[in-house]
Order: C-alpha cells, then sequence, then structure tokens
C-alpha cells in the first residue's frame, strides 16, 4: 500500500511541473516565455550581440502575439566586456541577482521609475560606472548592488529608500560626500567599507540599524553628522581604520560601542553620551593621537581593568575629564585610576590656563598631586602654582640616587628658583611649558637572592654617609660588618645605622614571612 502511494505521488510531481520556459531570439536577444502575454529576458552570457547600448522594449514578438517584458534572467549580461548602457523598459518592476555583474566597460544605466525591488550584486565589479539614479519606487537595495564600483561618483537616491544592503558600496572609491535619506532606517554591515576618498558622512535621525564595519577603511572620513539620531548602539569595527577621523561627539541616543568601533583611527578627542552604558573590547584600540576623553557618564564606573578598551599609551598622554565634583571618585576606579591625568570638566565658565609638565624622572608633584611623565593639566588663571621634586632624597633599589639637575620654564632657566626641589609660581595668567631634567649618579648599593630565599644588600659608602634599612614587620636581619655579626630575630620595624669607616663592605641578609616591603635610603649626617 506505502509502495502504491509513493508512485502515485510521483506521477503527480511529473504531472504538476510547469513545463521550461519556451526559449526565442529578438533582435540577437534572448528571451523566455513566462505565461501567454509575458517574457523575460534570458540568459544571454557569451551573446556576441550584446554591446554599446542595450535597450529593452516592453514587448517582444512571439509566436503571433505581443509578450510584455518583465523581467531580466539572474546574470543574464554577467560578464559582457562591450556593454556600454542599459536602458530597461517601464514593464519591468524588478531586478533579480547579478544581471550586469562584471561588466568592466557599462558606464551608464537608466532603470524604469516603478521598479520596486532590486536583488543583489547587480553591478558588483561594474568599475566603469560613473554614476547611477536609483527608481523612485525602490524601498529596498539588496546586498552588495554596487560594490567594486570603484568609479562610481554620482548617485541620485529616491525619497522612500528604507534599507541598504550588505557591503553595497564596498570599495567605491570614488564617494567624496554622501548624504543618507532621511528615509533610511536600515544600513547593513560594511555598507561602505574602504570608500577611501569618503570625507564625510551625514546620517539621518530615522536611522535605527547601524551594521558592523559600515564605514571601516574609510581612510579619509573626516567628518560624521548624526544631530538627532535615535541609534542606540555603534557596532562592532563600525569606524575601524578610519585615520582621518579626529573628533567624535557621539548622539546621546548611543548606549554601547561595539568591540574595536574605533580601532586604529586617529581620533584626538572623544566625547561619551551620558547615557553610555557599555564599550566593547578594544573599542579604541591603537588609536594613538588621543589627547582628550570626555566621560559624561556614571554607568561605566565597574569597567574591568583587565579590558583594553583603550590603548595603553592613552593613560599616559590623553586627559580623562570627568564631571565637576567627581574627580576623585575615578582616581579610585579600578580602570580609569589607569589614566594619570584626571581633571574635572570644566562648566562653570572659569578661565584655564593649560599646564604642560614633562619630566624625565619619577615622583613629581603639581598642587600636592603626584603626577608621571609627561602630563596635560588645567591651572585657574589668578592661582599659585607649586611644582614639587623629590628625586634628590629618594635611593632606588638599582643603586641609584635621583636629583634636580636642571628646570626650565617657557623656555628660561628657573633652577635657582627652586628651594628643596619645590618651585612655586604665583599668578598664573598664561599657559606653561615646564620642563624638568632629572640626573642620577650611582651608589654601590646591590641586591641579591640569599641562599635562604631572602634578600642581601651589600652597600658601600664613604664615611659621610649613613646607611639606614627600614625592614617591615615580619623581617628576621643578620647584618655583618667585617669580623662582626649582629642578628636581628622577628621583630617589628626597625633600623641599623652605621658609619663606614674604611672601605669594608657591610652586608645585611634579611628573610621575610610574607611578602612585604623594604624600605632602604641613604641620609647625609
Amino acid at each position: 500500500m506505502k509502495k502504491k502511494n509513493l508512485i502515485l505521488l510521483s506521477f503527480c510531481v511529473l504531472v504538476c511541473k510547469p513545463a521550461p520556459a519556451q526559449e526565442f531570439e529578438y533582435e540577437g536577444i534572448k528571451y523566455a516565455c513566462l505565461t501567454d502575454s509575458t517574457a523575460q529576458v534570458g540568459y544571454n552570457y557569451g551573446n556576441t550581440n550584446v554591446k554599446g547600448d542595450l535597450v529593452i522594449p516592453e514587448s517582444v514578438p512571439y509566436d503571433g502575439r505581443q509578450l510584455k517584458v518583465t523581467a531580466i534572467e539572474e546574470y543574464a549580461f554577467g560578464f559582457c566586456d562591450a556593454l556600454e548602457r542599459v536602458v530597461l523598459p517601464e514593464t519591468m518592476k524588478e531586478l533579480s541577482n547579478a544581471c550586469f555583474e562584471w561588466c568592466k566597460n557599462l558606464k551608464d544605466v537608466v532603470l524604469p521609475k516603478t521598479m520596486t525591488t532590486m536583488g543583489y550584486t547587480n553591478f558588483l565589479n561594474c568599475t566603469a560606472l560613473e554614476r547611477f539614479t536609483l527608481p523612485d519606487s525602490l524601498r529596498t537595495l539588496g546586498d552588495g548592488n554596487f560594490e567594486g564600483c570603484t568609479q562610481l561618483k554620482e548617485f541620485h537616491w529616491n525619497d522612500v529608500i528604507e534599507t541598504i544592503g550588505n557591503y553595497e558600496f564596498n570599495r567605491c572609491e570614488r564617494f567624496d560626500e554622501m548624504l543618507v535619506p532621511a528615509t533610511v532606517t536600515s544600513i547593513g554591515n560594511g555598507c561602505f567599507q574602504q570608500c577611501t576618498g569618503l570625507r564625510s558622512v551625514t546620517i539621518p535621525a530615522s536611522l535605527t540599524t547601524l551594521g558592523t564595519e559600515v564605514f571601516s577603511g574609510c581612510t579619509a572620513l573626516e567628518t560624521v553628522n548624526w544631530e538627532g539620531i535615535a541609534l542606540t548602539a555603534i557596532p562592532e569595527r563600525a569606524f575601524q581604520g578610519c585615520k582621518s577621523l579626529k573628533h567624535l561627539d557621539l548622539p546621546e541616543t548611543v548606549t554601547k560601542i561595539g568591540a574595536n568601533a574605533f580601532e586604529g583611527c586617529g581620533l584626538q578627542s572623544v566625547v561619551l553620551s551620558p547615557n553610555m552604558e557599555r564599550l566593547g573590547y578594544e573599542a579604541f584600540k591603537d588609536c594613538a593621537n588621543l589627547e582628550s576623553v570626555y566621560l559624561r557618564t556614571d554607568k561605566l564606573d565597574e569597567m574591568s581593568p583587565w579590558n583594553n578598551y583603550f590603548s595603553p599609551l592613552s593613560f599616559y598622554f590623553a586627559t580623562l575629564y570627568v564631571p565637576e565634583g567627581q574627580k576623585n571618585k575615578y582616581l579610585h576606579l579600578d580602570y580609569w585610576q589607569q589614566f594619570y591625568n584626571i581633571v574635572e570638566e570644566n562648566t562653570s565658565g572659569t578661565e584655564y590656563c593649560l599646564i604642560d609638565v614633562t619630566t624625565n624622572g619619577y615622583n613629581t608633584f603639581v598642587n600636592d598631586e603626584e603626577i608621571m611623565l609627561e602630563k596635560h593639566l588645567e591651572q585657574p588663571k589668578g592661582s599659585s602654582l607649586t611644582v614639587r621634586f623629590t628625586f634628590n632624597k629618594n635611593m632606588f633599589a638599582d643603586g641609584t640616587t635621583r636629583y634636580l639637575r636642571g628646570m626650565t620654564v617657557n623656555g628660561i632657566e628657573r633652577l635657582q628658583d627652586c628651594k628643596d626641589g619645590t618651585l612655586v609660581i604665583d599668578n598664573v595668567t598664561e599657559d606653561l611649558d615646564i620642563r624638568v631634567d632629572i640626573g642620577f649618579y650611582t651608589a654601590s648599593l646591590a641586591v641579591y637572592q640569599g641562599e635562604c630565599g631572602g634578600l642581601e644588600f651589600l652597600c658601600e659608602r664613604d664615611n659621610e654617609t649613613n646607611v639606614i634599612i627600614i625592614p617591615a614587620e615580619g623581617y628576621r636581619a643578620k647584618i655583618t660588618y667585617g669580623a662582626w655579626t649582629n642578628t636581628y630575630e622577628w621583630s617589628n620595624p626597625w633600623k641599623e645605622n652605621y658609619t663606614a669607616t674604611d672601605s669594608q663592605p657591610k652586608t645585611i641578609q634579611m628573610w621575610p614571612r610574607e611578602d612585604v616591603e623594604i624600605k632602604v635610603k641613604y641620609e647625609k649626617k
């Protein structure tokens, strides 16, 4: 019984399957019947009659009747290098897929105004195509229709387009400015990727969906206009490699930035929206020119210090601007405290001077706040500035002592004005460039790993200096000076003073109970 049913089903499929379309030729172009009254342009690959101008008529004669031309078969004219111009009839409401891809000499296309549908890759790699006008009724562009059209410069939109497909204009290198129509709600992945000539983009307020890598590799892109936009997320790699993009002011609606969204951009300043909730991994990686980050949201307080949202260099060279009254908060947050320069954003109207402090050492304090390396600070006009250095009192484990060797303010030597390593500048009225030169000399302090796992310090100084060793709690010490030995058992902080009277070295060995700090310094008599 099952076998009979299977045979019957097979018979029905054979009977119900439509007959293949009847093919015929008219004026050198191949067509195929669709119905008794309609036809489509057939597969014309390799047809030597297709060259120069191709004008498809609204109807063609076949078997004593006129058939209305309503469609073109997929890949109908692909790779036909002699084709230069195409005009399609008003009877055609749709363009299927890949109809003219790789037509390398195609320069101009005229589509019917009433066309409503365009498939994918129809003009892929048509490298001679210079201009294009979108049909008045077309609402959706399929994927990659103009990908690789490297000479396409003029693109005329209609007033109803809503969706732009994936990789639509990928590698359209001659676009200079792109004004996306106000009717567009969705732009696909990689839509304008590698548009290397594109300098300015205007994104409409209607846009709600932006694809990944949408402007990736647009190396000339300088301006993104998106005022009033409703977009809530910047997707992954959206602006990756936009080396000419220097300033980024994100719309207030944006709450998320995807991974690597602005990686490798030439950004100098970034303004994060007040509603920002999430930064993707390496969102601003390799933004080597970054100078200012404006943090206007309190929803990013708990970001992990182990995620590389910004380049490590940004922590040294960029200033993090935080809301007024919140500097101390961000100095203690796990991630944001990595910025060496945190400044409260000025919203009060106070005039400030820019203070650039450049030092080649450590332990520099400006107004009692320690800074590291080169710092860009702001100081209210008319206020007093105090810069303090502590290099001449510090001994480091590598045996070097730092000391102040020179200092200039706006190119004028001011070392003679320093008292105890402190410079005070009263009534700051202009931008200041302070440069500090730190010298060093080497003392014969060596650090060794002892056989018992402890630390061994070998100290050799002349008789003008005392050595003071201050180990932290939990150390046991053994001190040897020539034939003299003194052992200190576990103790609360102790110190050993001595004055060297000859060239004989003094060795101090210490074994910790746990990982604790040892402080070693030299003091003059």
